[in-house]
């Protein structure tokens, strides 16, 4: 009888220790993910205080802001989707 539950067994832990390992890595790029996002919120703050500054007109600044913004969001939607998929 204790020979029918030894391969159940050995799948069970095998599996353990595969949920253990996937929990790592999402932790570790949780944490990566954290500081990208801090990234860009202090690129935010730096964009604010520039454009409370001066310089260039108003509009151009959001227009910039809007690129900028766009162009990150996109960034970490590729990231999100490339590590997800194959990562």
């Amino acid at each position: 009888m204790s020979e029918d539950w030894a391969p159940r067994v050995d799948r069970l832990e095998s599996r353990v220790e595969r949920v253990e390992r996937d929990i790592s890595d999402i932790r570790s790029e949780q944490a990566e993910t954290r500081v990208y996002v801090r990234q860009i919120f202090d690129r935010i703050d730096d964009l604010k205080t520039m454009i409370s500054a001066g310089g260039k007109s108003q509009s151009q600044w959001i227009d910039f802001v809007k690129w900028i913004i766009g162009g990150t969001i996109f960034i970490i939607v590729a990231y999100l989707f490339g590590t997800a998929g194959g990562g």
